[in-house]
Order: structure tokens, then C-alpha cells, then sequence
């Protein structure tokens, strides 16, 4: 395995796709190095990262009964049945292709299922991260989609016309196989919650099946196909129409970042509306000025369509407070006022970070160089909280 080629090519696949995917259609390297170089250490990665996560969490063993074993268990399953996925997703990309004019070619299949995962295997390292880890998760999972689309137009010679109805198929098709893998480790580790997941999913699932099965190369068919797929990922999230709305508008956001905060005066400021798979999320960026040339960097964000996502991590949070000190700071994740907080202070480089998980809608998050904790925190504060806590139910259903 030569890690830093692997390395190499995760750089560039997720910074310059569009010049990669060429150079990825003309390797000749064979399907077993793909598996035993690319898959297997993305894999690993990925499973050591949700056991490091689920471990993080110590009191949920003995809330639920489960062993230290248990995680373990499962950590290994979903890395062994990792590969039993990108076999058979792959075979249906290969199995699809020619509906769509694209080529049949077993090995270009593999590749466009192994390199387009790659954003996904490497965001799921981002579960050890408390509170926004899901939504860094979900973001890998929507960017491994675009890669997707790219990387068959060259490795499948799937038509540029149809590459959108193809994504759309294999990605829906690839959802439920996903779904049964997660259902099969459930089952084998004992995941109650799991399984009680699955239930409330099925229909759902069951729906995204049939457009798939309907779906053909057109733009109106990809659509329906899109809209399948987003209701598939909102079942699976415990996302529905009651709890996903229209995310913020960028106006509205940018009215919770103040010209200033305190005697700190902001020096840049951007705001964004975004939408991908159905789901929609706004973010407001700033940057204030701390004095004696640090900054702090203050962020609020609306994950709107994705809400579910958000109350599935504050699930996850909630199973259990974490508190760790050592002789240079500190970090906790606690609740308080009815609000989940996450805060990090490294008093040896003066930085830390300071964020606030609202509504199951909402995060606002402070991070930088400062002379206290209390500083930071004051970012924060300086944020009007009630306002963005009473626009919970803002937005029109999120479509």
C-alpha cells in the first residue's frame, strides 16, 4: 500500500475533481489495489473514527447495557461490510450504465464508486467532533454525490445530459443498500435504537426504491429520483415536513452579526444560502477584531432542511455530558438553559472555541485567539440568542 500516493489522490479528488477524474478514467491500476489501498484505508479510518465517537460517549454503556465490546463490534462489522457496499454499488453503476449510453466496464465502476466515497469516508472522521460532527458528515455525503456526477461522465462515458438521472439511480439504489448494511450491523451488535430507526424509515425507503425503479435519463426524472432520495435521507434522519423548513435568508442572517460586539469591531463578514438533496442550509460568517492583532471568528448557522440531522446529533449528545481539564484548559460539552454547549480553552495558546447548539435548528459558534475564555464566550453572547431561538418554526416547509 503506498500511503502517500492514497494520500495523494484523496487531496486531489476533493480539491480538483474535474482535472483528477480524467487521470483516475486512464490509471490502469487493477480493481485489487483499489480495494486493498484506497477502500481499505478509508474504511478503517472511518470505522475507527465513529468507534473513537461512540467511546467518547462512556456513560451510554451503561445507560443501555452495552458492553465496551459492543462498539467495537460494530466498528468492525461496518468497516468488513464497507467493502461488501462498494462491491455491489459498484455493479449496479456497472449493471445501470448502458441505460443511460454510458459503458459497461466493470473496473471504471469500481473507481467511480471507490474515489467518488472518498469526501464521505473522510467527513465521517468528523464524528469524533461533538455537536456538528453529523452535519460535517452529511455535508461529505452530499459532496460525494457531486463527485459521483462528475466521475461517471469520464470513467462511465455516461452523457453529460444523463449523468444527473444515473447519480440520481445509483445513489437512491445505493440508500437502501446502505440501509440494509446499517440494518445488518445493527442487528448483529444489538443496536436497539437502530432498528427502532429502521422502522419508522421503511416506508420511505420503500418509496425510493420504487422511483428508482421508474427512473429514466431525463431531467424531470432525475428530479423525481432527487426528491426520493432527499426522503430517504430525511426518514433516516427522523426529518419530515414538521421539522424541516426553508433556512434562514441571507438578510435575515446576517442581521445576528453585529457591526460590533463589545469594544470589538467586525473586519469581514459573509453570508450564504445553499441547497443540495433537498435540503437547505444558510450560513453567516464573521470576523472581529480582539485587539493586539487576534481575531475571532464568529459563525451562525441555519441548518433549516437538515434540522433532523441536527436533533439526531443532539440525540447523540444527549446520551451523555462531557468534561475533560487538564493543567492547560479544559473541554466540556454540557447543557444548560435548556441548550446544549460545547466549549474548549487552551490557556498555554491563548485559543478556544465556544458554541451553541439552538432548537435543534440553529449553532452559533465563536473560535480564536483571546485573552479568556470569557472573551471568546462573549462572541457568543453578544449574538442575540432569544431572537434566533424564536425563529424555530421560521420558513415555509422545506420541499
Amino acid at each position: 500500500m503506498n500511503i502517500a500516493k492514497i494520500v495523494e489522490r484523496i487531496k486531489n479528488i476533493m480539491l480538483t475533481p474535474k482535472v483528477e477524474w480524467p487521470a483516475i478514467a486512464a490509471d490502469p491500476a487493477p480493481a485489487a489495489s483499489i480495494y486493498q489501498g484506497h477502500v481499505l484505508l478509508l474504511a478503517a479510518v472511518s470505522a475507527l473514527a465513529g468507534w473513537l465517537a461512540w467511546a467518547f460517549l462512556g456513560s451510554i454503556s451503561s445507560a443501555f447495557g452495552f458492553g465496551s465490546n459492543f462498539f467495537l463490534v460494530s466498528a468492525i462489522l461496518s468497516f468488513v461490510l464497507t467493502f461488501a457496499a462498494v462491491f455491489v454499488s459498484a455493479w449496479l453503476a456497472d449493471t445501470l450504465a448502458p441505460n443511460f449510453g454510458g459503458s459497461k466496464d466493470p473496473l471504471q465502476a469500481l473507481k467511480t464508486v471507490a474515489y467518488s466515497w472518498t469526501a464521505s469516508w473522510v467527513a465521517s472522521i468528523a464524528a469524533i467532533v461533538p455537536v456538528i460532527g453529523w452535519l460535517i458528515a452529511i455535508a461529505g455525503a452530499i459532496y460525494s454525490v457531486y463527485l459521483f456526477y462528475l466521475g461517471c461522465q469520464h470513467t462511465m462515458k455516461i452523457p453529460a445530459d444523463k449523468a444527473a438521472g444515473f447519480t440520481a439511480v445509483v445513489i437512491i439504489l445505493t440508500i437502501i443498500l446502505m440501509f440494509v448494511v446499517s440494518s445488518i450491523t445493527s442487528s448483529v451488535a444489538g443496536m436497539i435504537a437502530g432498528r427502532s430507526l429502521a422502522g419508522r424509515a421503511s416506508a420511505q425507503i420503500e418509496a425510493a426504491a420504487e422511483a428508482a425503479a421508474k427512473v429514466g435519463g431525463s431531467n424531470a426524472d432525475a428530479a423525481r429520483a432527487g426528491a426520493a432520495v432527499s426522503a430517504a435521507l430525511g426518514a433516516l434522519a427522523g426529518t419530515t415536513a414538521a421539522t424541516s423548513r426553508d433556512a434562514l435568508p441571507t438578510n435575515d442572517l446576517k442581521s445576528f452579526l453585529p457591526d460590533s460586539i463589545g469594544s470589538m469591531q467586525r473586519t469581514s463578514l459573509s453570508v450564504n444560502r445553499s441547497q443540495a438533496m433537498g435540503m437547505q442550509i444558510s450560513t453567516g460568517e464573521a470576523s472581529y477584531d480582539a485587539g493586539d492583532g487576534k481575531r475571532i471568528a464568529l459563525s451562525v448557522v441555519d441548518t433549516g432542511g437538515a434540522s433532523g440531522f441536527l436533533a439526531l446529533a443532539g440525540a447523540a449528545v444527549a446520551m451523555g455530558e462531557q468534561q475533560s481539564e487538564t493543567d492547560h484548559g479544559f473541554e466540556r460539552t454540557r447543557r444548560a438553559g435548556g441548550r446544549w454547549l460545547h466549549e474548549e480553552w487552551d490557556s498555554a495558546a491563548k485559543h478556544g472555541e465556544y458554541s451553541v447548539f439552538i432548537a435543534e435548528r440553529f449553532i452559533v459558534k465563536a473560535e480564536g485567539d483571546a485573552a479568556s475564555f470569557e472573551q471568546i464566550k462573549g462572541v457568543v453572547d453578544g449574538v442575540d440568542l432569544a431572537r434566533l431561538e424564536s425563529l424555530r418554526n421560521s420558513g415555509t416547509p422545506a420541499k
